[in-house]
């Protein structure tokens, strides 16, 4: 049996960023992109992760502790498009418990 409970983050003060890096090579460029969150909860114990979705957004889930001190922790969470973009979005769209987000990609 699972400790944790897993699902959409729903952290207080969740906040996003997202950055294009370019690993160009001589033969292909490689627009890689970014995704940086974070929060914070009452307690410690959570882990904070992106998962993506199908048509390039991301979630930002969660794994809840089933026990934890009473002390306020932040958090962050890192994530990348894993695959080289030909033509990388000018915005990403990230979901979390509060809903849909629309994070600007700026340049690395």
């Amino acid at each position: 049996m699972s400790s944790h409970k897993t699902e959409l983050a729903n952290g207080s003060e969740i906040s996003y960023k997202a950055y294009v890096r370019n690993f160009g090579t001589s033969t292909e460029d490689a627009d890689v992109i970014y995704g940086l969150a974070s929060a914070v909860y009452p307690t410690g114990g959570y882990e904070l992760f992106f998962k993506q979705t199908y048509g390039g957004g991301w979630e930002l889930w969660q794994n809840t502790p089933s026990k934890a001190s009473q002390l306020v922790t932040y958090y962050v969470a890192s994530g990348t498009s894993s695959q080289p973009l030909l033509e990388p979005p000018a915005e990403v769209q990230i979901t979390d418990a509060q809903g849909t987000h629309s994070v600007t990609v700026q340049n690395w």
